[in-house]
């Protein structure tokens, strides 16, 4: 949020673990997600749907198993427009001789950004583990944006007129309701085709995001599953200021208390580069920095990112964990 009193204005972001860089940008200038995933299939092909929206710069690449497809050679791949205006595109895969090429296919979105500095990835996910008539599908509804409502839907058609069981995980782990985590399962429905669960997160928090999957259970075995990725959005905030305004960054580093976290270090940078001037404040033991740009003059416009090295005795990585968001300020000169 950003706000003015006195004549100074403030800026304030947190900074949360995310598996992201560092963008050089601004986080409004690009959007990308999978809508969502599924597939179909019988004992003669595979037919995987992956619905996306982008911009600018989108592009679907397909994987089977981690190797990346080409039309030709029994896939078949095509793209159509769903929604112009929003960017929305509908993208099939059709794999032929579906009973020797089960496996996980990947639907990977990815867009090009900031004068290609960095490259989003936003995957989709299906595991096909038999040949037969089955269809599992994950949908989404609504923003992924810090405190909003976001629901996924998982749809599982019957078999014979039996219905399968549905399990949600988040990365591989089961998921139960926990309505203190924002959490919520919903009951299975059904119809004469197919059975659905719903599975809600509100109000979305940063701890949200992560893979989920939706399995298709029949007894103790699972047919298929089908995996969308959550990233949730903190939109950090864009201060435009006039030449001579004061101004104040302030940087948090939230993170949950169960992974016993320690802050090494908090470091600004400007436009990618180590900040090096004066007024900046920093309190380790709190994880909050503060960078005081004094009164702004037109050099200082640019994108300032705080960056958390963090470490944690529940966060297997090996190394230090780099967090990080990043704001842009534009400076614009006085109205004559």
């Amino acid at each position: 949020y950003t706000n003015s009193t006195g004549g100074v204005s403030y800026a304030s972001f947190a900074v949360f673990l995310r598996a992201r860089e560092p963008s050089s940008g601004s986080s409004n200038t690009t959007f990308l997600s999978v809508q969502s995933i599924e597939y179909s299939t019988n004992n003669e092909s595979i037919i995987v749907t992956c619905v996306t929206t982008g911009w600018p710069a989108t592009q679907v690449v397909w994987k089977h198993n981690n190797v990346q497809l080409s039309p030709g050679s029994g896939f078949t791949m095509n793209q159509r427009v769903m929604d112009r205006e929003q960017c929305t595109y509908k993208n099939d895969l059709i794999v032929e001789n579906s009973v020797n090429r089960i496996g996980m296919y990947r639907c990977e979105v990815k867009s090009l950004r900031h004068n290609n500095v960095t490259i989003d990835t936003t995957v989709g996910s299906v595991t096909v583990q038999a040949a037969g008539n089955i269809r599992v599908a994950v949908t989404t509804l609504g923003s992924q944006e810090v405190g909003e409502s976001f629901t996924l839907n998982c749809t599982v058609n019957k078999i014979n007129n039996v219905s399968l069981g549905i399990r949600w995980m988040k990365n591989n782990v089961t998921i139960v309701s926990d309505i203190s985590k924002g959490v919520m399962l919903g009951s299975i429905g059904e119809d004469s085709d197919s059975v659905s669960r719903l599975l809600t997160l509100s109000p979305i928090r940063l701890s949200h995001s992560g893979q989920y999957s939706c399995d298709a259970i029949n007894g103790s075995a699972v047919d298929g599953r089908a995996t969308i990725r959550v990233d949730i959005d903190d939109p950090s905030p864009d201060l435009s200021l006039t030449l001579g305004e004061e101004c104040t960054l302030m940087c948090s580093a939230l993170l949950p208390e169960s992974l016993s976290p320690t802050i090494a270090s908090i470091t600004w940078y400007k436009d990618l580069s180590p900040f090096t001037g004066s007024g900046v404040t920093t309190n380790l033991a709190e994880g909050t920095s503060n960078l005081n740009l004094g009164m702004v003059l037109s050099e200082e416009a640019g994108n300032y990112t705080c960056v958390a090295n963090v470490s944690s005795p529940f966060i297997d990585t090996g190394y230090n964990l780099i967090v990080s968001n990043t704001t842009l300020v534009t400076v614009l000169s006085k109205c004559r």
